[in-house]
């Protein structure tokens, strides 16, 4: 955890993981544990992601867990700019590789691991 200094005083300034986690916590959800992107060319956007899908129809929207937020694949631009104007409805999702690579098919037993599962539309981890 880094620290921030604020009129000569050192407070601790939390990762959107441990503030996700903490949010998670306080309403009685385990914290989320989203992938490990170290070593790869993924990021998390670290936006708090309030539902996903429903840009149609506000009836429509499925609730996200905290913490779960948009990975950024190199390369890529997702057509939903956030999961809150998704439009995707398919119920799947792509699988990338460590590399930033779209996983075609993930049962060849020559494809690489994939990391994470991601909404084709907006990136939602879903992993």
């Amino acid at each position: 955890m880094s620290t921030t200094t604020t009129a000569g005083t050192a407070t601790p300034a939390t990762s959107f993981a441990e503030r996700a986690a903490e949010f998670a916590r306080a309403r009685g959800y385990p914290p989320f544990e989203a992938p490990d992107l170290a070593g790869t060319a993924l990021r998390q956007r670290e936006e708090l992601v309030r539902w996903h899908g429903g840009a149609d129809d506000p009836f429509d929207r499925e609730w996200v867990y905290p913490g779960r937020t948009v990975i950024e694949v190199p390369g890529l631009t997702w057509p939903a700019a956030r999961p809150e104007e998704c439009s995707d409805d398919s119920g799947r999702g792509i699988w990338f590789a460590a590399d930033g690579s779209q996983i075609t098919d993930a049962t060849d037993p020559d494809a690489p691991d994939g990391i994470a599962l991601l909404c084709p539309q907006c990136g939602l981890d879903s992993t």
